[in-house]
């Protein structure tokens, strides 16, 4: 028997993006399987799309949610700083 007492995860909460993406990925396997079973390829190709994109959507989501306020500081910081007009020598 497995011992899953010490397991790497075991505090991890996934949170409801994990949750909703883990979802839409089953929902599109068990609609592409159902509809090959059947003879509907274009409804299979949807629902195999929508699961294998499902969890990168979940991933840019909470990348995208989770960004660190000082980031635009970092780029405003590094960028070289010109006082007065600018002015092109011929």
């Amino acid at each position: 028997m497995l011992d899953t007492s010490d397991r790497l995860h075991a505090g991890i909460d996934f949170g409801v993006p994990g949750r909703v993406a883990a979802a839409l990925w089953a929902l599109g396997v068990l609609a592409g399987v159902l509809a090959l079973l059947t003879g509907h390829a274009g409804l299979a190709i949807a629902g195999l799309v929508l699961a294998v994109a499902s969890p990168w959507f979940g991933l840019a989501y909470v990348s995208h949610n989770h960004r660190r306020p000082d980031e635009s500081a970092w780029a405003a910081s590094s960028a070289p700083v010109v006082s007065g007009p600018i002015s092109l020598r011929s």
